[in-house]
């Protein structure tokens, strides 16, 4: 039996803080996705079979992180979202 690779989506519209949350799951076996934008993000969604968790910043441009969840959360509902805010 193959264990399930567990894919990340990090969306922060600054890029040094998605560095640094690629950098904190570096040594582990996941598979990160990052996005500038809630906008982005969804669409990395659209094209990736299974993210099972998704960290996003609150206060981004355009689309804010609650928002982003909001939509996050009626397309794939079992996705584990988190939310980043300072």
């Amino acid at each position: 039996m193959s264990q399930e690779t567990i894919r990340i989506l990090c969306v922060d519209d600054e890029p040094n803080v998605l560095k640094s949350l690629k950098r904190i799951f570096l040594d582990e076996d996941y598979e990160i996705f990052t996005a500038v934008s809630g906008e982005e993000g969804l669409k990395i969604l659209h094209e990736q079979d299974t993210i099972q968790l998704i960290i996003s910043d609150y206060r981004m441009p355009g689309m804010d992180g609650v928002e982003f969840l909001k939509k996050v959360y009626e397309r794939w509902p079992d996705t584990i979202r988190i939310v980043l805010s300072g």
